[in-house]
C-alpha cells in the first residue's frame, strides 16, 4: 500500500494521505497558471485501491511522465488514467507555448518496476524495410508479380 503523496509546482506544495484527492490546472487545488489554453482542471492525483492514480481530466492536453530515478516514461491521454508506480515522477504537459513540469513523490511506493539495463547483443543495426535479393528474387522486367494471397 502506498504511503503519502507529495506534489510541488513552483514551490507550492501538497501533502496528499491515502484516501484524499487533490487537482490541478487552472481553476483547481493546485493552481498551475492563468494560461486560457490551460484546462481549468487538467489533472487529478487520488488514492484508489491501494494506490495512487493520476486522471488526465482534460479533453485535449497529453501529461507527460518521467521517473526521476529511470528512463521509464508515460503517457496519459485526455480522459485517460495511469497508477503511480514511480516513486519520484515529474509530471510535464504543454498548454498553449507553455511547458509546465510538477514533481510529484509516492511515499513507500510498494509497486516500482526494476528495470535491469541489458547489454546490446548483436554487431550491426538491421534497418526496417530493407531486402537484400539476389537475381533470381527480382521479378524480371514485363512480368506480373504474384502475391501468395
Amino acid at each position: 500500500m502506498a504511503g503519502r503523496l507529495y506534489v510541488d509546482f513552483c514551490g507550492e506544495q501538497l501533502k496528499l494521505a491515502p484516501g484524499d484527492s487533490a487537482t490541478f490546472g487552472r481553476d483547481a487545488d493546485l493552481v498551475i497558471d492563468d494560461n486560457p489554453y490551460l484546462h481549468r482542471v487538467l489533472g487529478r492525483f487520488e488514492h484508489r485501491d491501494g494506490h495512487w492514480w493520476l486522471d488526465n481530466t482534460g479533453s485535449s492536453t497529453v501529461i507527460n511522465l518521467h521517473d526521476r530515478n529511470s528512463a521509464n516514461t508515460a503517457v496519459v491521454a485526455p480522459r485517460g488514467t495511469v497508477v503511480l508506480t514511480m516513486a519520484d515522477v515529474a509530471v510535464s504537459f504543454v498548454a498553449g507555448r507553455s511547458r509546465y513540469e510538477l514533481d510529484a513523490a509516492v511515499e513507500d511506493a510498494v509497486d516500482q518496476v526494476e528495470v535491469a539495463a541489458a547489454p546490446a547483443e548483436g554487431r550491426r543495426t538491421l534497418e526496417w524495410g530493407t531486402v537484400d535479393l539476389n537475381d533470381d528474387q527480382r521479378p524480371r522486367p514485363g512480368s506480373a508479380v504474384r502475391l501468395p494471397w
